[in-house]
């Protein structure tokens, strides 16, 4: 809590000044929870005011970025996206091997770039495509026992 209270001065502009008095009066409040609670309504009245502070909403929405669209598509920098994204492959598949494709019902495009191979004759099963570490995605299919290194290219 200490180190709160510089960092919300540090952040704000001159405007934030006007709610000295209230940050001293939350400050004295005993109970932890009540005391967050009370610093945060500040600094979401702050982050709402037109002069007062800067807008924190993720980049992501103010570009106007729809984050289950971009999935995939985003730089190792945006972590304000999902962690996975559930989807359908569209039409029947015989498997895969490196650098099949895959096109899924929601318009996207993924290619197999592990060196994994498949034999499965499915009918557009259900594909769930989770983040690896170090910017990494894996493509897990309905009845499939393997997930495939895939990377987004559409």
């Amino acid at each position: 809590m200490r180190v709160l209270l510089p960092l919300l001065f540090a952040t704000t502009t001159l405007a934030a000044a006007a709610d000295l008095p209230d940050v001293v009066k939350c400050r004295s409040i005993a109970a932890a929870e009540a005391r967050l609670a009370c610093y945060d309504r500040i600094v979401d009245r702050l982050q709402a005011s037109p002069q007062g502070g800067s807008s924190q909403a993720p980049a992501a929405a103010a570009a106007g970025v729809r984050p289950r669209a971009e999935f995939g598509l985003e730089d190792r920098a945006r972590s304000a996206l999902p962690e996975e994204m559930r989807s359908n492959i569209e039409g029947a598949i015989d498997g895969w091997e490196p650098t099949t494709r895959f096109r899924l019902a929601n318009g996207q495009v993924w290619q197999v770039v592990d060196g994994t191979r498949g034999a499965y004759l499915l009918r557009s099963p259900a594909v769930r495509i989770t983040r690896g570490v170090m910017g990494n995605f894996f493509l897990q299919i309905a009845g499939v026992n393997q997930a495939i290194g895939v990377r987004r290219v559409d």
